[in-house]
């Protein structure tokens, strides 16, 4: 273990970045299990349901805060990471997997935390979906495609909140 070398402009905090973003993604697991267990994904029932967990659910809406905050701090954690690398050199040769992984990473990440926004079935979740789908549908030659495949037809519905959950 001795052989292995920081980088000098890693040492501190930028060095351990990865562990906390690895912690945060472990806290994301656990609540959305906790919450995926009474969470019911159809466009009728998800914003009742989300009520039902903070309301009647022991604990609901601290876990339901924790996996919110906790999506936000993983996002800016990933991508505090990415930056240091960039920074850093860490997209160089001898680290360049990590570096693609941690890039992999940022995007699966962002893309979770979007699409989690979704799932409450609020007026901003649908905000969020209309926005988006009208921003897939732009694409040239895909685009009214991946629209429609990720609407599951025309318009939002229940088939929309199943695809994203």
């Amino acid at each position: 273990m001795s052989a292995l070398r920081v980088p000098r402009g890693l040492r501190g905090a930028p060095h351990h970045l990865g562990a906390l973003a690895l912690f945060l993604a472990a806290v994301e697991a656990a609540t959305g299990a906790l919450l995926s267990a009474h969470y019911v994904p159809t466009a009728r029932d998800a914003h009742a349901s989300v009520r039902g967990i903070v309301a009647e659910v022991p604990f609901g809406d601290l876990i339901r805060a924790v996996h919110a905050r906790g999506a936000d701090l993983l996002v800016v954690t990933v991508w505090a990471a990415i930056l240091a690398a960039a920074l850093t050199g860490g997209y160089r040769r001898t680290r360049a997997v990590g570096w693609l992984a941690l890039v992999a990473m940022g995007f699966v990440t962002l893309h979770a935390a979007f699409t989690g926004a979704l799932l409450p079935g609020s007026r901003d979740s649908a905000a969020g979906v209309q926005i988006a789908t009208a921003t897939l549908g732009t694409l040239p030659a895909v685009g009214p495609w991946l629209r429609r495949a990720m609407l599951g037809g025309t318009a939002e519905g229940t088939v929309t909140l199943v695809r994203i959950w």
